[in-house]
């Protein structure tokens, strides 16, 4: 808050709004407290349910007698935004967004070194079953001529 000299002073929250609110709750606090004499209620629920029926029947209460100052319009950009705290946002955007990225790439380098894994699994399986692959034979023409020989439907080679 600032004094008469202009001066900036820090007060707690709620005694300021105890301050400015008092004239608009002392013309409900009586209806109020008729209600909650009528309940019952023990001391400290009744100090809770006295607060939320304030705050329910003056939600809409405008205060007087006070200026809101807000930040001056000569101020440049980037100030009035970490005034209301973009830049922290704007990081959380970001990191996040890497993170969902690396992420999806992570998924796919996963998937492809399982198919790739998988690919040599069944060639390196239908190598031994058949007698044929890189162990086999000497060459890459003897290993082709191989796999042209083979039967197709029974996996058993063609003279």
């Amino acid at each position: 808050m600032l004094d008469s000299r202009g001066a900036t002073a820090s007060i707690p929250i709620e005694d300021v709004r105890l301050t400015l609110c008092a004239d608009l709750e002392r013309g409900v606090c009586k209806d109020a407290e008729q209600a909650l004499c009528q309940n019952r209620l023990s001391p400290r629920r009744r100090v809770i349910a006295k607060q939320a029926i304030l705050d329910q029947l003056l939600c809409d209460a405008r205060v007087s007698g006070c200026w809101t100052l807000h930040p001056s319009s000569k101020q440049n950009l980037w100030d009035k935004l970490k005034h209301t705290g973009f830049p922290k946002l704007l990081t959380w955007m970001v990191v996040s967004q890497l993170l969902v990225s690396v992420l999806f790439l992570a998924s796919w380098w996963l998937l492809g070194s399982m198919m790739l894994a998988g690919c040599r699994q069944v060639r390196t399986q239908l190598d031994d079953r058949l007698g044929t692959g890189p162990y086999y034979h000497d060459s890459a023409a003897d290993c082709q001529s191989a796999y042209r020989r083979m039967d197709c439907t029974s996996g058993r080679h063609v003279a």
